[in-house]
């Protein structure tokens, strides 16, 4: 049996890409993970400040730990719950644990 040509390799994995989701399952095997980051008592005051100051319609940035990883997002605040501890944002809803920040914008969205 003789070598393949680069060509013919690739048709042969070629029929793995018909599954669906494949390319994403390699994706995320793939992807860097990030350490969680254990935030200082300090830092946690500062959170926990910046999270009262929120009112429904305020647009923010927002860093949090999702999936092994931290992400960054920007959405109006819908609800800022401590009785459930999570922030709502129209784009979705992060656990208060897994913020590492949150910044306001100066204007409320819409005004």
């Amino acid at each position: 049996m003789g070598k393949r040509s680069g060509e013919n390799r690739a048709v042969q994995f070629s029929a793995y890409r018909a599954l669906k989701g494949y390319e994403e399952m390699v994706a995320e095997y793939t992807r860097e993970r990030e350490a969680r980051i254990i935030l200082s008592e300090e830092s946690s005051e500062i959170l926990s400040e910046q999270l009262k100051a929120l009112s429904r319609g305020d647009a923010v940035t927002v860093k949090y730990y999702r999936k092994d990883a931290y992400a960054s997002a920007e959405g109006i605040v819908r609800e800022c719950s401590a009785e459930e501890q999570t922030l709502r944002l129209n784009c979705g809803s992060i656990p208060f644990r897994d913020l590492l920040y949150v910044l306001k914008k100066e204007e409320k969205a819409g005004k």
